[in-house]
């Protein structure tokens, strides 16, 4: 009888194990279940936040589709193979209908044509201008064209040239009639002289020719001024510096007796040449020079010198003993129309810049109060065919001549 009792405590052992493993599958069905619910929320969530975004989307790509048909711009979808996939209605409007599945080079050959040097502006059949953009596509073969309307962007800006011109062609007739006014005023002084009964006539024959030479400089310097306005430059021409200065005297000498004024003429070398324009350099030098004569009305003591320079530059430097400019106002006198005095224009320095920058040159003003003015006209060196001469000229020793009239 002793095994019974043996029997009884294995079917306790296995009764007692049969229950942990109840309660562990209960706890894991208790686990599972939670795990479920859990994973139950997250794709209610990530289902309620995927139609969000698809609403988003859908949303988006209808502004989108809004925005391509309002797009004042043509904008054409073009695959791999070259044919047009899409296109808004600009596109048509531009270019024909029945653009899609038509080939892009067939269709640019028979409605675009280029009428300048840039590619990217075209022509269409009607006559408007477009300039055209291509973009390739980043997810799939193909490109993006744009092309925009700039018929009227190009008018206004042909309008805006024409009153630019206009206004340029005033302000020049200004100029012109500012620098007309100092030869003009010497031919009349000696055209006064002419009436004269006790003029000798060796005397009226020299006044005649200096009137004469007066009004062929106002003629040149005319043809000069139109010249200027259509190209912008100066033809060079080589002029001994001895005679430039020569011509610039006589030029300057009934101002010179006027003012009581003495005239330095410098040069660093005898065979110097001055490269550029002739008359309207002299132009420029005459208003540097009666500035300073009407800034110190009687005794003027003026210096005109030329220099040479590095890398075959010279400079034309007129220095006067005048009362000099004040820094606040140094940087305005070449402005058009600004002048401290009450009878100027306030052309003559805006001219005198033109002229310089019209031959690739530079004009620079030194000044302080009571020390007078320093204006140094900073030239390149280049031969009648424009090129410019590298060549370093070595510094000579001064040649100096002084010019002086007495009343």
């Amino acid at each position: 009888m002793a095994p019974i009792p043996q029997k009884a405590e294995q079917l306790e052992q296995a009764f007692a194990a049969f229950n942990r493993m109840s309660g562990q599958l209960e706890e894991s069905y208790r686990d599972l279940e939670q795990q479920v619910a859990s994973l139950t929320t997250e794709l209610a969530h990530a289902r309620s936040i995927g139609l969000i975004e698809i609403a988003e989307k859908e949303r988006l790509a209808n502004r989108l589709a809004r925005l391509h048909e309002l797009l004042p711009a043509a904008v054409i979808v073009v695959n791999g193979d070259g044919e047009i996939t899409d296109c808004n209605p600009v596109a048509t409007d531009m270019l024909g209908s029945a653009l899609l599945g038509q080939q892009w080079d067939a269709v640019q050959t028979q409605s675009l044509c280029s009428s300048t040097d840039d590619a990217q502006l075209l022509t269409l059949n009607d006559g408007r201008i477009v300039q055209k953009l291509v973009q390739a596509l980043d997810d799939e073969p193909g490109w993006l064209v744009l092309l925009v309307d700039i018929s009227r962007e190009i008018a206004l800006q042909e309008a805006t040239a024409r009153n630019d011109r206009l206004a340029a062609m005033g302000e020049m007739a200004a100029s012109l009639a500012h620098q007309i006014r100092t030869p003009l005023a010497t031919a009349i002084l000696y055209a006064s002289q002419m009436n004269s009964s006790a003029m000798q006539e060796q005397d009226r024959g020299r006044f005649t020719d200096r009137m004469m030479e007066r009004l062929r400089h106002i003629e040149t310097m005319i043809n000069d001024m139109l010249q200027f306005s259509r190209i912008g430059r100066y033809q060079a021409e080589k002029t001994p510096v001895a005679v430039f200065f020569e011509k610039l005297a006589i030029a300057l000498e009934a101002d010179i007796n006027r003012y009581q004024a003495s005239i330095r003429f410098e040069c660093e070398q005898p065979d110097a040449v001055i490269v550029g324009n002739a008359d309207a350099l002299q132009s420029a030098l005459m208003n540097l020079i009666t500035n300073a004569m009407q800034a110190v009305p009687e005794k003027a003591e003026v210096s005109l010198s030329y220099r040479t320079g590095k890398q075959g530059q010279y400079s034309l430097v007129v220095s006067d003993n005048g009362p000099g400019i004040a820094q606040e106002i140094i940087n305005k006198i070449f402005n058009p129309f600004y002048t401290t005095r009450s009878d100027g224009t306030g052309l003559g320095l805006a001219v005198v810049e033109s002229i310089v920058h019209a031959h690739g040159g530079t004009v620079h003003c030194e000044s302080a109060p009571d020390q007078g003015c320093v204006f140094t006209l900073s030239m390149p060196h280049i031969n009648e065919a424009g090129v410019l001469n590298d060549t370093e000229n070595d510094m000579h020793a001064c040649n100096t001549v002084t010019n002086r009239r007495d009343p």
